[in-house]
């Protein structure tokens, strides 16, 4: 508990030191999924990719092109880290926009070649520890169509500035 205390510390002291000013730094990024379904059925993925890290106004950015095994090729992610939530909007052939705050229900919505559709977003956990050169997010949560949760979700993004030498 206590280093969750001081990490979240440090996202704060990281906005003041930072400033307005918008240095993109390259870090490299590593994402670990995973969905499961009813009757014990699982998906999952691992991979590693390179993104932008910057700040702006106020909050931590993330942006990445997903692998293919993330079954989302040709998709751009973009990850806005606050201090209390993470918003990630997805731009490509499935555009997508999901809010994951602690104990909060937010709507979502997906925009497919076929038609959009809203979901539910219910948010277990959101265990965001950031710094100016480093950070990890661990987000448990689940999707709901027509109220229904159709899936049980746990994303883990951990990512480190990549030194220029």
């Amino acid at each position: 508990m206590g280093d969750d205390h001081c990490m979240r510390k440090t996202f704060q002291m990281g906005q003041a030191r930072m400033g307005e000013g918008t240095m993109k730094k390259q870090v490299l990024i590593t994402v670990k999924g995973s969905n499961h379904y009813e009757e014990n059925q699982m998906d999952a993925v691992e991979f590693l990719t390179t993104g932008d890290f910057y700040e702006k106004q106020g909050k931590y950015y993330i942006k990445y092109e997903e692998a293919d095994q993330s079954g989302m090729p040709d998709t751009t992610t973009t990850l806005k880290i606050e201090p209390s939530r993470v918003t990630i909007t997805r731009f490509g052939k499935n555009n997508s926009q999901m809010v994951i705050e602690q104990g909060k229900k937010h709507i979502g919505h997906y925009e497919t070649p076929y038609g959009g559709f809203t979901v539910g977003v219910i948010s277990e956990s959101a265990d965001i520890r950031v710094n100016e050169t480093s950070g990890r997010l661990d987000l448990k949560y689940d999707v709901e169509l027509n109220d229904i949760v159709t899936s049980h979700n746990n994303i883990c993004v951990t990512f480190k500035e990549v030194n220029g030498d």
